[in-house]
């Protein structure tokens, strides 16, 4: 896979590569994809939860 990425992203990825916080672009874009991820789908469930709640529906 090919990504282009605006140079804003790029300077943030070649960073955190010379800090050694990750040891290829791959590591990090895996890590920050995941994270994405599981931060989307708990801000959804705690979101479906607070619907419930707010039309008193059981969870």
């Amino acid at each position: 896979m090919s990504i282009d990425l605006d140079k804003e992203t790029q300077r943030l990825i070649d960073d955190e590569l010379r800090a050694g916080r990750f040891h290829d672009a791959a590591a990090l874009v895996g890590a920050a994809v995941r994270h994405f991820l599981v931060t989307r789908e708990d801000l959804g469930h705690t979101r479906t939860v607070r619907l419930f709640y707010i039309a008193g529906l059981p969870s």
